[in-house]
């Protein structure tokens, strides 16, 4: 009888000991799940913090140059350097501040998510039936995700991760047919995601309007960064 007992305690402290380590599992794989679904979001973040320091640095030493090397009149003709080389000067978009430098897919339609999602898949889409980059009053729409999905990634399926970091006045530069548009930033605003305005107002003036999901990765709210245009370059073909 005592044996039994023994026996019985014995395959009790087993399944104890087993239950623990499953816990245990279960806790370590929700960790590790957790930690690869944020690691684009934290990459992107902490990229942008040790850029921000150097651009800051950058700064620090450019105030010190002779402003006598450049006159305004070369400054008016001459475009301002990126620092970066656009991916095409046909159809890109380049916002330095946040590291975005990716191909727009002209014409895609917001309605179709077979069209949208297979033009995310190779850069960031314009919304078909809005302006095209000019000095025409209308509205130019991009829009792009903002967070990668670590069980299906692409290549620029979050090329606005970081829109939110931008700020009223910061530059953004769209290239099409070999001109080169610079904007600037002049609002910030989170929509709910049924709501159409942004997508559909007429400006009585060049605008650039970039969405993106709000918080990134999902879709309840749209981030909605409107810019107005401040400058129109040609550049050389690539």
């Amino acid at each position: 009888m005592k044996n039994s007992k023994n026996h019985y305690s014995f395959q009790l402290m087993h399944v104890a000991i087993l239950l623990r380590g499953i816990a245990v599992g279960l806790l370590f794989l929700g960790g590790t799940m957790a930690f690869v679904g944020a690691y684009p979001i934290l990459f992107s973040e902490i990229h942008y913090e040790i850029n921000q320091q150097a651009e800051a640095k950058v700064i620090e030493n450019t105030t010190n140059m002779d402003p006598n090397r450049s006159n305004f009149g070369e400054i008016l003709r001459i475009a301002p350097i990126l620092r970066q080389t656009p991916v095409n000067t046909t159809n890109a978009i380049v916002i330095d501040q946040i590291e975005v430098n990716v191909p727009v897919v002209w014409d895609v339609s917001v309605v179709n998510k077979n069209d949208y999602n297979s033009a995310l898949k190779i850069g960031v889409a314009h919304a078909a039936g809005t302006s095209y980059p000019s000095q025409n009053d209308g509205n130019t729409y991009l829009f792009s995700h903002s967070t990668l999905n670590p069980l299906e990634i692409e290549k620029y399926s979050a090329a606005f991760t970081l829109l939110h970091r931008l700020e009223i006045g910061d530059k953004i530069v769209v290239f099409r047919d070999n001109h080169r548009y610079d904007y600037v930033v002049e609002q910030k605003e989170v929509v709910k995601g049924f709501n159409t305005d942004p997508l559909t107002r007429q400006p009585d003036y060049p605008q650039l309007t970039l969405q993106t999901c709000d918080p990134p990765g999902i879709p309840l709210n749209r981030l909605i960064i409107t810019s107005r245009m401040v400058a129109d370059y040609e550049v050389s073909g690539k």
